[in-house]
C-alpha cells in the first residue's frame, strides 16, 4: 500500500488557490495536483506554490501541470521522481501497472473518466491497492474530490468510469 494522505482538492484552504497563471483553481481541477500532494505528504496548497501550470491544458494532458525539467527536479527534491505517462490501457499497460503497484517505491496516478449526465470528464485518483468486484478488478484509491477512500473500478463494464492512462512516479 503507497503511504498517502487524503485531502480533498475542494478542501475551502486551498480550493481557491489558481493553477498557475489560468482562472482555473485547485477546487475545480486540481485533481493531480492533489493526488501528487497526497502521495508526497504536503497540503496541496504547498505543491500548487512550487510549481509551474499552463493555461492550456490541452498540450499537457495532466491537470495543468507543465512537464518540464523545472517541475520534474521540483517533484524530485519534493521525494516523487517522475518516470512516465502512459496514454492507452490496453493489456500490457494493466501488466506495468499491476506490477508497479506491487512495490511501495513506486507511486502510480490514474487518470479516469467519469460519466455525469450526459458527458465525460477526467479526473486523477491515487490507487492504493488492488479489490476484484462483480465488475472486475479495482482499486481502493484515493480521491481527491472527496478526500478520502473510494473503490474505483477498471474496465468497460464497469458502470461510471474506466482508466484512460496513468502517469508513474518513483520514490526517491
Amino acid at each position: 500500500m503507497i503511504p498517502h494522505r487524503t485531502y480533498s482538492q475542494r478542501d475551502m484552504r486551498w480550493a481557491r488557490k489558481r493553477l498557475g497563471p489560468s482562472v482555473i483553481t485547485c477546487g475545480s481541477s486540481g485533481c493531480l495536483s492533489t493526488c501528487i500532494a497526497n502521495a508526497i505528504g504536503i497540503t496541496p496548497a504547498e505543491l500548487i506554490d512550487q510549481l509551474e501550470f499552463t493555461r492550456d491544458d490541452s498540450k499537457y494532458g495532466g491537470g495543468m501541470i507543465l512537464w518540464n525539467d523545472k517541475n520534474k527536479e521540483t517533484l524530485r527534491k519534493l521525494g516523487l521522481e517522475y518516470i512516465d505517462r502512459y496514454r492507452s490501457w490496453g493489456v500490457d499497460d494493466f501488466q506495468k501497472m499491476k506490477e508497479k503497484c506491487t512495490d511501495d517505491s513506486y507511486v502510480p496516478i490514474l487518470e479516469i473518466k467519469t460519466r455525469t449526465n450526459t458527458r465525460f470528464d477526467r479526473h486523477w485518483v491515487l490507487p492504493l491497492g488492488r479489490r476484484w468486484s462483480i465488475w472486475g478488478l479495482g482499486w481502493l484509491s484515493v480521491d481527491p474530490w472527496i478526500g478520502g477512500m473510494q473503490k474505483k473500478t477498471v474496465g468497460t463494464g464497469a458502470p461510471y468510469m474506466w482508466e484512460t492512462g496513468w502517469l508513474l512516479f518513483k520514490r526517491v
